[in-house]
């Protein structure tokens, strides 16, 4: 299910202010992508609609932070590399 489907617009936010909430403006970047802007967390939200994937973006070092999948993935692969390098015999 895309977020489209049962969400307009798909993304979505909001911020309390003076006790009521207003609803945080989101943006259109290129490439179909929409992005909120969180000043509490100072990250961007941005929804790739073509993947529907949601991504947290770092405006202070502009890249997307990694997800759970993509930080295990490393983790796994420092894993095995450590391994390769124990098993490797001394010289």
């Amino acid at each position: 299910m895309r977020a489209r489907d049962y969400l307009e617009p798909p993304l979505q936010g909001l911020k309390l202010v003076h006790g009521e909430y207003q609803r945080l403006p989101e943006r259109e970047l290129a490439g179909g992508t929409l992005a909120l802007t969180s000043e509490v967390l100072g990250l961007e939200l941005r929804l790739q609609l073509a993947e529907n994937r949601m991504r947290y973006y770092d405006p202070q070092i502009g890249e997307d932070l990694l997800d759970y999948t993509e930080t295990e993935d490393i983790r796994q692969a420092k894993a095995a590399a450590r391994q390769a390098a124990e098993a490797r015999p001394a010289r």
